[in-house]
């Protein structure tokens, strides 16, 4: 290709245009339906039961996250009595955050499911559990939201366009759920709605323009990196890989909006003339 596309921002593009077509699909929807919903819509009794299981593993998982929240709170006093060093409390704190991150994802996965058991009855109108997930994608890193695009795209080409300067991505899905419909056959003998899914396209296409404008960071978004990168390479003595991992993870990008590695990070810390020693 003559003109290469830009990753970081060509990614968001993308996955924004995917995600728009999953929250539309009506497939989508129900195959998670199916999946994950049928063996709990047998009788009334199983939903009640289940809403009852779940509604107890969710106060039991706000209970932990409470008592991860006072340890930080804790720790915080250890720190100011001396009774552990700066450092130690720093990555105390930093482990006990990232289990506060997976209860809070465990306690919106339960909140969702009970959501949707609680409009169980609801068969077309209700927004189930898949809707609520790509809802959510919005949010995640960048990783996260190509794992879940991926279950649902075969392949996805790209052309440069010289007339228009741009890039044609065109996407294969696995199923045709772009604009694909649902058509009511009314209820069954247990008084629940039946219908129809009625097949899209299995393709779909976006043209992002290219630009020779480089993306850069904001100042605020530029102090705010300097500062992490000082707490984990002076703060805490870390390695130049450990530190990559952690930005990554915690979606810091360079100025470029790339995915951080030792070399780009090296060549960083040289600029902002931070004294870590030899690693």
């Amino acid at each position: 290709m003559k003109k290469s596309v830009r990753v970081g921002s060509t990614d968001v593009e993308l996955i924004n245009h995917l995600i728009q077509i999953l929250k539309e699909s009506k497939r989508v929807r129900e195959n998670y339906k199916l999946k994950s919903l049928t063996s709990k819509l047998d009788s009334v009794d199983n939903i009640e039961k289940d809403k009852i299981k779940k509604e107890k593993y969710l106060l039991n998982k706000k209970r932990y996250k409470e008592s991860l929240e006072e340890k930080i709170v804790d720790t915080e006093v250890q720190i100011l009595t001396s009774e552990i060093s700066k450092s130690l409390g720093k990555k105390v704190k930093e482990r006990i955050k990232k289990l506060i991150v997976g209860v809070n994802e465990e306690i919106n996965d339960f909140e969702n499911e009970l959501r949707v058991l609680n409009n169980s009855s609801e068969w077309i109108d209700w927004l189930n559990q898949m809707y609520l997930e790509v809802d959510s994608l919005e949010n995640l890193p960048l990783n996260k939201q190509r794992e879940f695009v991926s279950k649902y795209v075969k392949k996805i080409e790209v052309e440069y366009k010289p007339k228009t300067q741009s890039h044609k991505f065109n996407f294969k899905f696995l199923y045709p759920i772009v604009e694909d419909g649902i058509k009511l056959k009314g209820k069954n003998n247990r008084g629940r709605k039946e219908y129809e899914i009625l097949d899209g396209s299995s393709s779909s296409s976006i043209e992002i323009k290219f630009s020779n404008k480089r993306i850069r960071l904001s100042e605020d978004e530029k102090n705010d990196l300097h500062k992490r990168i000082s707490e984990l390479r002076v703060g805490e003595s870390l390695s130049l890989n450990e530190v990559c991992k952690i930005l990554n993870d915690e979606g810091y990008l360079t100025p470029t909006k790339k995915k951080w590695d030792k070399p780009k990070l090296s060549s960083y810390t040289k600029n902002m003339k931070l004294d870590v020693g030899k690693v």
